[in-house]
């Protein structure tokens, strides 16, 4: 009888071990920190989750870029985007074109402006977005067809639209002289190509000014630069500080210069007398 006794004692005890340490197992797990969640890899500079995917470690592009976002600064690796500084054109892939100033410049404002300018070429991340698409873009259509290749060929530019058009909803300052050649030179013109270089702002003036070539006018159209630089002028005129008075407007003057012009020259010259009443009107008005 003792002997039962006993046993029943020691199986009790047994349980009761066993029911504690159940409970102080399931006391532990809930007690538990949750697993720290990994983050995931953050997209390219210049775009968003918003605007692709990662598959494979390759970053595919699904929607327009997130224009704020690449005005803001660019992603680091741990997700955050940064406003410092960083100049995004500093790439072994792009170079800004350099400035073809006229030598033996003497008077110090002419001297200033062209100075400006070169600044502004080399600064263009401050107006326009960075998109490394847009880098790509421009190497599938480099070189400009000339506008006797398309028009001996009969191509119209089918081929090449769509990527144009790619091109300047990227807004990319570094494709200005791109966009620009391929509306004089190649006679595929576009409404996107204008609207991009007006959106470009200050950033596409360098372009612009090196395309208003006074040596050219008999030769092609040059509306595009004629037209959109007052367009540019009248919303930024004081971040270009003496581009107007001694780049632009004598430029201008060049090519309207000519008497009796026929074919291009005369379109130009018409162009460029509208374009000096608009940069010469007295302000306010």
């Amino acid at each position: 009888m003792k002997k039962r006794m006993y046993w029943g004692i020691a199986t009790l005890i047994i349980l009761l071990i066993g029911v504690s340490a159940y409970l102080l197992s399931r006391d532990t797990d809930t007690n538990r920190e949750p697993a720290e969640e990994i983050a995931p890899k953050p997209p390219p500079p210049g775009e968003t989750f918003e605007t692709g995917h990662w598959d494979g470690g390759k970053w595919h592009r699904t929607g327009p870029i997130d224009k704020k976002a690449s005005q803001k600064g660019h992603s680091h690796d741990q997700g955050t985007m940064q406003t410092d500084r960083h100049n995004p054109f500093d790439t072994s892939t792009w170079i800004a074109p350099t400035m073809n100033i006229p030598k033996n410049v003497k008077d110090p404002a002419v001297a200033a402006a062209w100075k400006r300018l070169d600044d502004i070429s080399k600064n263009r991340h401050k107006w326009g977005n960075f998109s490394p698409r847009a880098l790509e873009l421009m190497d599938e259509l480099t070189p400009v067809p000339s506008i006797y290749d398309t028009a001996e060929h009969g191509d119209c530019g089918e081929g090449v639209i769509e990527l144009l058009d790619e091109l300047a909803s990227f807004r990319d300052p570094r494709s200005a002289e791109l966009l620009l050649n391929y509306q004089i030179d190649s006679g595929i013109w576009g409404r996107p190509i204008d609207e991009a270089l007006a959106e470009m702002g200050p950033a596409s003036i360098p372009a612009l000014i090196a395309g208003l070539n006074p040596e050219r006018a008999g030769e092609v159209m040059l509306h595009v630069p004629i037209d959109l630089l007052p367009q540019i002028v009248e919303a930024y005129r004081s971040e270009l500080g003496g581009i107007v008075e001694h780049i632009i407007i004598p430029k201008l003057k060049v090519i309207a210069a000519p008497e009796n012009p026929e074919d291009y020259a005369l379109s130009n010259k018409l162009s460029a007398n509208e374009a000096l009443v608009r940069l010469q009107k007295p302000k306010g008005q």
